[in-house]
């Protein structure tokens, strides 16, 4: 984010804004919030938030060793996570320092899609252990879908 202390709402509409002209105006985000009070961005505080933590490196994964972080935001795509196992699982977006930043918690059946950009990474995590599921880049698949297998690598 570039400017800090926008309200949530301004955010959202600026992000469909973007979206809309960088699609042609083939995809137009909605909302859909229960936010009652005001909600201000700030990027100052953010990074103090409990909800981030630094990003293990994945070494011996995808043969890379490298810190796993998003690269740049130019190119909009969506990706819709399917949670089709037994478990409580928890999204999360690595962001551009390297850090995981909570988004979504999906329950057995439950799916969500996700606006992000490609070479953006996606980690998700069981709830209660944090074991790390599985950790995907939004522009190289469609679909994130978690299921039984995936708790026994």
């Amino acid at each position: 984010m570039r400017e800090p202390g926008l309200r949530l709402e301004e955010v959202f509409k600026r992000v469909r804004s973007v979206v809309r002209q960088q699609t042609n105006g083939e995809q137009v985000p909605w909302e859909a919030s229960s936010v009652e009070g005001d909600f201000f961005f700030n990027l100052k505080t953010a990074a103090l938030t409990p909800t981030t933590s630094k990003v293990p490196r994945l070494e011996g994964r995808e043969g890379s060793g490298k810190e796993t972080r998003s690269l740049s935001g130019d190119v909009a795509t969506e990706l819709t996570f399917e949670n089709r196992s037994q478990r409580t699982i928890v999204v999360y977006w690595i962001d551009y320092r390297g850090e995981e930043v909570f988004y979504r918690r999906l329950v057995p059946g439950q799916s969500y899609d996700q606006p992000t950009y490609v070479t953006h990474p996606w980690r998700i995590r069981e709830e209660g252990s944090a074991v790390e599921i599985k950790t995907v880049v939004a522009g190289s698949l469609r679909n994130v879908i978690v299921d039984e297998a995936d708790f026994r690598r």
